[in-house]
Parts: structure tokens; C-alpha cells; sequence
């Protein structure tokens, strides 16, 4: 049966959509994450409320409106009509997550990435390897 031509593409469409979704994913996430972490000021306030609100909108209530869009949009039943909808509303609730995993994180680590030269941007390399669960 795992070897008839229709079930080996959908497996290869599952694994394709999962890893592009995972990718797409984890990017906005872990910078939202970051951001909401270390900043403070009207950006990442908003950015707090917009996740609030996702969390507070059952995803059920979002199929319906999802599908006119896809289908005014001419990407139903395509890759991109299955992760355009699927990236913005993940990272509403994995944002507060990583939150907390860049909360348990000194930020002296990035206050000495900087004075050894790297720039405010950049200082947040030195600190993503560290986010991780305790084995405790």
C-alpha cells in the first residue's frame, strides 16, 4: 500500500508543508519572541495585543473567512493556500513560549556579545543557541 503512487505524493505533500510551515514558523517565533522579551515601547505592546487577540479567537471561527480569502486570492487547494494562513496564526501562542525561554536568559550575555564588537543587532546570535527546556 506505501508503495502506491498516490500515497507516496501525499506523504510527500505532508512532509513538504510541515517543513516549509515549521520553517516559516519558527522564524517569526523565535524573533517575536526575542522582541517581546528584551523590548519595550508601543511596538512590542502591539505586537502583545495582536497575540492576545489571536489567542482569544477560537481557530474554528477563522475556516470560514480563510476560504474566501484562499479562494479570492486564487491559492485554494495550493501549498501557499495551506501556510499563508497557517504562518501568522501560529506564532500567536509559541511567541509567549519563546518569551519565556529569552526571560530565563541573563542579558548580560548580549550586553558582552556587544562590547565584543558585535552590534545591538547582531548580540541576539550569541543568545538563540541558549533558549532550550531544563533537563531538571
Amino acid at each position: 500500500m506505501l508503495g502506491q503512487e498516490i500515497v507516496l505524493k501525499a506523504l510527500w505533500n505532508s512532509f513538504a508543508i510541515a517543513t516549509l510551515a515549521t520553517v516559516l514558523s519558527l522564524g517569526v517565533t523565535v524573533t517575536s519572541g526575542y522582541m517581546l522579551s528584551r523590548f519595550r515601547g508601543p511596538i512590542p505592546t502591539a505586537w502583545f495585543r495582536r497575540i492576545y487577540v489571536f489567542r482569544c479567537v477560537p481557530y474554528v471561527s477563522w475556516v470560514l473567512p480563510l476560504y474566501f480569502v484562499t479562494r479570492a486570492m486564487g491559492i485554494f487547494d495550493t501549498y501557499w493556500g495551506l501556510l499563508l494562513p497557517h504562518v501568522p496564526c501560529t506564532p500567536a501562542f509559541f511567541s509567549w513560549i519563546m518569551k519565556g525561554f529569552f526571560d530565563g536568559i541573563d542579558p548580560s550575555m548580549e550586553y558582552a556579545a556587544m562590547i565584543d564588537a558585535l552590534l545591538a543587532l547582531g548580540a541576539h546570535s550569541c543568545v538563540l543557541p541558549c533558549p532550550r527546556p531544563s533537563r531538571d
